[in-house]
């Protein structure tokens, strides 16, 4: 008695199932791995969007930008939990012509060491008044825990960025 037996071509459904397991597992994976760069990426961007701003400012004071007013006075900038704001002169909240700049989603300031949590550069000299020594003012990423530490001197240099 001879049985012919056909060679079937195919996977089997459990064949299928475990491949399936295996993909989405790698998939998940890369994801999460994604997400997590781009945290950091915020951290990074948000921290040289403020270093780039901080040294516009200072830049405006010593040439003496007077941002359309009559007079050369003083630039500043006015630190918050969640942004910052550009000012011109003295810091008023309800002033029309600050200009409020978001660190970006998750990411704060937790800290700093500036006096009023304001630097306030001086017309001319771009020095920042009332600074004594380093100065520090700490960004954190509140979903990672990733934070930055930007040290200024009192003539507004940056010293680091940790």
């Amino acid at each position: 008695m001879r049985t012919d037996f056909k060679i079937q071509k195919g996977f089997t459904l459990v064949e299928v199932i475990i491949a399936l397991l295996i993909i989405s597992s790698l998939f998940s994976l890369v994801v999460i791995n994604l997400l997590n760069v781009k945290h950091i990426a915020s951290l990074s961007e948000s921290v040289d969007t403020f270093i780039n701003n901080l040294k516009s400012q200072q830049l405006k004071a010593m040439v003496g930008d007077t941002q359309g007013e009559n007079t050369k006075d003083n630039i500043g900038i006015f630190l918050s939990t969640d942004k910052y704001t550009n000012y011109y002169g003295t810091y008023n909240i309800s002033n029309p012509t600050n200009l409020d700049i978001s660190l970006g989603d998750n990411i704060q300031i937790i800290s700093t060491s500036l006096p009023s949590s304001q630097l306030l550069f001086l017309s001319g000299s771009g020095d920042i008044s009332g600074a004594t020594g380093n100065n520090t003012v700490t960004l954190k990423n509140i979903l990672s825990s990733e934070q930055k530490v930007v040290t200024i001197n009192k003539y507004g240099v940056i010293l680091s960025v940790i």
